[in-house]
């Protein structure tokens, strides 16, 4: 027997030393080897029965969980150490599980701990035999046990002798573990903590974002209760000798692995879900050991980085999804008994994205659903976007969970395209998938995919039926029908009409007395026919172009505000303020007079987003007036939002937008309610998403032209990062300052050769420093000619 004790547990190993053989005529099917263990004073237990089949068919019951309230047994393993090999067959590491029954026999109290014959017989293959001795006769078996005699303790015990050399041992070990229990316990966001020994946890665990729990070569957590994680955020899970994170504890080098075996372990009646955990350097990241192999426990949103072996189970039901196993040699591994259902994993340190339907050769038309298949472990990904070459398809519209993408594949020319999908994180990582090469093939298609129209309704048709015919109907957002045109097919397949220069054409949305047609949308069905020999012999499309409401010779106003990142009274604090003011005095100057030509703040004092009121006041002031039509922010940002990414009280997001402004692509939720004309997000890849779709912006380069030639609309522009763009945080980037000073200053009152003034892109390039590193990383989606006047 090994008795070990250390701050928070007790344990006793059973060391089986040399190979036992059956007596002659004992049935290995039915034996089971049994180590008994008495209590001489403990108190009733609780126990968490369960039952299982033996290999001969009989019904064992097992006490997988003896709970005495401060402290409880938890299942134990038998297992082969050292040099022992684990078995004749079979894998490594193949721990036997091992059934306890606390009993009471003749007044007294043991507990009973088993493993079946067969199974422990294969481990002791390899020991030694047993060294011959004088065997007494056998007694023939009995219904009932016998019990060893009890003896008392001695009188006058000698001092315990310590050895001088560390106790190895080969063998076979049954062990079993009591754990002193804490019932609940909350690792709190920004605290340290050091677990250096086993401790339990037995009714509820609360992890919060932002914990770090560091743990010895000895430190382990059994959770056999509830357990409750964040919904966002990491909890950081590393070794003691981990300095790169938290408060110090370390006592040595960072080298192997620690927990005593595992970081974590889950023992749960009940399902639970362990996520956004960040583990590092852990010998096995989490354990799984559920009683009576009862509900299913999930491990998910999660990191494994620098781990002997990340998720290890014994007789439970486990679901893996969206784990990162960084460094990690062994994922997940099985002691035996468990099930894994293993979905979105990968051993890329940055994560993984892909479209999972996509392969080479693909043929694509319609309407296209694609599954995606996201791993971002703990980290919360920005943007998503399916790029062909190096700029994003047209048409394509992903669902709130990023789980699935539709795409439009009638808003693209047919032809070959060769598809990355682009995986964007918040500290500048950026992920791509795989690259597959498919083609898309419709039979009609709308290669202008801008489904916007204003004073005018563009059409641009392309069908494979060159030099045929067309004929399409047109109607209003009552499907009432309004017009039908006819025209012939070119050599390229444009629907042209006649009279009008093509590649496509404009229908005016204007009634006699030049005032906008009242329609939100209209409806575009058209049919083209084959020529001599051409099939099929027709074709049909669809599209459906919402109306943006005509705002040509209106004033358009300012919003001009900021996080103040910096103590508003220190140097840098009084630096970034001034930025802040030259941009107002800028965006006033517009309309000098009007006291509404910037909504918020003043002069002196620009709208300055202290907490969730002024965060409020702004997502009011969007939509303020009819003339709120121009915006500059600075301040956090990302590829979906602007403002604190942990706080949706102090941040306007992309659903936000869409609430508060109405410029989804749904025609049927008020499209382009309120487009604006001029857009500066400067803050951290705010042009990588959604954002300047939001404010009714499209992406990409957008040649006037298309804004007030086809669609009769304004144009207008959205200038955001591409990148973490770095400020300072020591200190404020001067060079930021200085470069949004001169843009401003440039884009006012500078003029070109021919005597125009500059536009967005020429204020951009002007600017300065002209040296500055971070200038290209500034991008313009719209039109990149807007003036800053265009009244």
């Amino acid at each position: 027997m090994r008795f070990s004790y250390r701050k928070g547990f007790f344990e006793a190993d059973l060391i089986v030393k040399e190979r036992v053989t059956l007596p002659d005529g004992w049935n290995p099917q039915t034996t089971r080897l049994e180590l008994a263990t008495e209590f001489t004073q403990a108190p009733a237990p609780d126990a968490t029965q369960c039952a299982f089949a033996s290999s001969d068919g009989a019904t064992l019951v097992d006490d997988a969980l003896i709970d005495f309230g401060g402290m409880m047994m938890v299942p134990g393993k038998a297992f082969s150490i050292n040099g022992t090999q684990d078995a004749l067959t079979g894998p490594k590491n193949n721990a036997l599980h091992v059934l306890k029954r606390w009993q009471k026999m003749n007044g007294r109290q043991f507990l009973i701990e088993s493993v079946a014959w067969t199974e422990a017989e294969r481990h002791m293959q390899s020991l030694p035999k047993a060294s011959g001795i004088e065997r007494k006769p056998f007694r023939e078996a009995g219904v009932g046990r016998d019990l060893p005699t009890t003896r008392m303790a001695v009188k006058n015990p000698e001092p315990v002798r310590v050895a001088r050399l560390p106790y190895n041992e080969e063998g076979f070990v049954i062990d079993y573990i009591t754990v002193v229990t804490q019932p609940t316990w909350t690792f709190q966001s920004g605290q340290t903590y050091l677990v250096p020994n086993s401790v339990s946890i037995s009714s509820s665990c609360t992890f919060q974002a932002g914990a770090i729990i560091k743990f010895d070569r000895l430190g382990a957590i059994m959770l056999s209760g509830t357990i409750s994680c964040p919904p966002d955020g990491s909890v950081f899970l590393t070794a003691r000798d981990d300095t790169s994170i938290g408060e110090d504890t370390s006592t040595g080098a960072l080298t192997g692995y620690y927990g005593n075996p595992y970081y974590l372990q889950l023992y749960n009646m009940n399902a639970a879900v362990l996520n956004r955990m960040n583990i590092r350097y852990a010998r096995e990241g989490v354990f799984a050991n559920t009683p009576c192999y009862s509900a299913p426990q999930t491990v998910r949103d999660s990191r494994f980085e620098d781990c002997e072996k990340g998720v290890t189970a014994s007789i439970s039901t486990m679901t893996l999804t969206n784990l990162i196993f960084c460094n990690t040699p062994t994922q997940y591994y099985n002691y035996g008994g468990s099930s894994f259902s293993v979905s979105a994993v990968t051993s890329n340190c940055n994560g993984y994205v892909r479209f999972t339907t996509l392969t080479d050769g693909k043929v694509l038309s319609g309407i296209t659903n694609l599954p995606i298949e996201i791993v971002s472990g703990d980290k919360a990904f920005e943007a998503i976007s399916l790029n062909d070459g190096g700029d994003p398809v047209k048409g394509l519209a992903f669902n709130s969970s990023y789980s699935t993408a539709t795409w439009d594949t009638a808003g693209t020319t047919n032809g070959q395209y060769t598809l990355t999908p682009v995986l964007y994180f918040t500290d500048d990582v950026v992920v791509f998938g795989p690259t597959n090469t498919v083609t898309v093939t419709n039979y009609v298609w709308f290669p202008n995919y801008y489904p916007v129209a204003g004073n005018a309704l563009r059409v641009e048709v392309q069908t494979i039926h060159a030099n045929g015919t067309w004929s399409m109907n047109v109607y209003d957002d009552q499907n009432n029908l309004r017009s039908v045109l006819n025209g012939t097919v070119d050599e390229n397949g444009n629907c042209n009409l006649d009279g009008f220069p093509g590649p496509g054409f404009s229908l005016s949305l204007l009634d006699g007395n030049g005032e906008q047609l009242p329609e939100a949308f209209w409806v575009l069905a058209i049919t083209t026919f084959a020529a001599a020999g051409q099939r099929p012999p027709t074709a049909t499309g669809r599209q459906t172009n919402f109306v943006e409401r005509s705002w040509w010779g209106q004033q358009t106003w300012f919003n001009v505000t900021y996080q103040q990142i910096y103590q508003p009274s220190s140097f840098n604090g009084q630096n970034l303020k001034q930025m802040l003011v030259d941009v107002y005095l800028a965006a006033k100057s517009r309309y000098p007079t009007l006291s509404q030509a910037v909504q918020l703040g003043t002069e002196t004092e620009p709208w300055r987003l202290l907490g969730p009121s002024e965060w409020s006041t702004l997502a009011v002031s969007l939509t303020n007036d009819f003339g709120t039509r121009n915006l500059y922010y600075f301040g956090h940002g990302s590829a979906e939002r602007f403002g604190y990414s942990d706080d949706t009280n102090q941040q306007i997001n992309i659903p936000d937008l869409n609430r508060i402004l109405k410029n989804a692509l749904d025609p049927l939720k008020g499209t382009n309610g309120h487009p604006y004309r001029f857009v500066f997000l400067d803050g951290c890849k705010t042009a990588n998403g959604g954002l300047a779709s939001a404010f009714g912006i499209p992406k990409g380069n957008v040649p006037m032209n298309e804004f007030i030639g086809k669609r009769g609309i304004r144009p207008r522009a959205f200038l955001g990062w591409d990148k973490n763009c770095t400020i300072g945080w020591g200190a404020f980037d001067q060079q930021h300052n200085t470069f949004i000073g001169s843009f401003f200053d440039k884009w006012r009152n500078a003029v070109d050769e021919q005597g125009l003034p500059y536009g967005v892109q020429r204020a951009i390039t002007e600017a300065n420093p002209v040296s500055w590193s971070q200038r290209p990383h500034l991008t313009v989606h719209g039109y990149s000619g807007l003036f800053f006047i265009d009244d």
